[in-house]
């Protein structure tokens, strides 16, 4: 059976792929929390306009001409 050595390279490597990623995962965090402290506490409390389905009218006189 073959033995691999581990060589100051490879360790590296190891080293620095596992910062970029705690370093991206920490970004993100970050980004999401100023995100949220820098809205105000009542600025996101209004009602959106209605989008996708509605019942209008002629919806509704489908509905009763098809029996649902």
């Amino acid at each position: 059976m073959k033995q691999v050595r581990k060589t100051k390279a490879s360790i590296g490597r190891r080293a620095f792929l596992g910062g970029v990623a705690i370093g991206a995962g920490a970004a993100g965090v970050a980004a999401v929390v100023s995100a949220a402290a820098s809205e105000p506490a009542g600025a996101g409390k209004s009602a959106p306009p209605p989008t996708g389905y509605r019942e209008t009218d002629h919806v509704l006189r489908f509905y009763e001409s098809a029996s649902f």
